[in-house]
């Protein structure tokens, strides 16, 4: 519509479809210049904000890119093997052997269970 006012319907419409009007009403009215920093904001109101040059920032930026380095040299069963090791055969082996110990035998497994 005009001079900043929005109409949008609901009856009938999904979430998704009301809430994508909404963004888009809203980014009509925000002055494209504009933008949000938090950086920006931290230096004027003593917020502390991790930088990409602080130690902490680059060791976690680091282990994330060794970890996805990792991820698309091996195969994705391989990893889990190394990595997870219960994770695998040898945990559906546990599984399937706790199973069968704690199955109630006999003739009458009502009894056994009570």
């Amino acid at each position: 519509m005009g001079n900043g006012k929005y109409k949008t319907g609901l009856k009938g419409r999904g979430d998704a479809d009301v809430s994508e009007d909404l963004r888009q009403a809203i980014t009509d009215c925000l002055p494209s210049a504009s933008t949000f920093r938090l950086e920006d904001v931290s230096k004027h109101f003593d917020i502390s904000a991790d930088e990409e040059d602080d130690d902490d920032c680059k060791t976690g930026k680091e282990a994330a890119q060794q970890m996805i380095r990792l991820l698309k040299e091996k195969d994705l069963t391989e990893i889990k093997k190394s990595l997870l090791p219960c994770q695998g055969k040898l945990w559906h082996q546990w599984c399937k052997m706790n199973k069968e110990l704690n199955r109630p035998q006999g003739d009458d497994p009502e009894i056994e269970i009570s």
